[in-house]
């Protein structure tokens, strides 16, 4: 049986056995700048080059991009505003 977390919060947080890390947020308001509306850097401590990036629970309708990603951090922009999501990051 594989164990997943049982909480999300705002704070990057292991994914239970998985190998991935989960995290909360809101994708933001429209008053935000063009060029960076609703793009969100997230640190995500898996020491590796991440494979996946989902989103795993939305309070509404919503697309995800996956801009960049390194051994340290994604960088994700989403196409709505306050709008509350969950991703995982594995």
């Amino acid at each position: 049986m594989i164990n997943h977390a049982t909480e999300v919060t705002s704070d990057v947080r292991a994914d239970g056995d998985i190998g991935g890390v989960v995290v909360s947020l809101t994708t933001g308001s429209d008053t935000v700048a063009s060029q960076d509306r609703h793009r969100f850097t997230i640190e995500h401590g898996l020491k590796r080059v991440p494979v996946g990036v989902q989103v795993i629970y939305s309070d509404n309708y919503v697309k995800m991009k996956t801009i960049s990603r390194d051994i340290n951090q994604v960088i994700v922009q989403f196409d709505t505003a306050e709008v509350e999501v969950n991703l995982r990051i594995w």
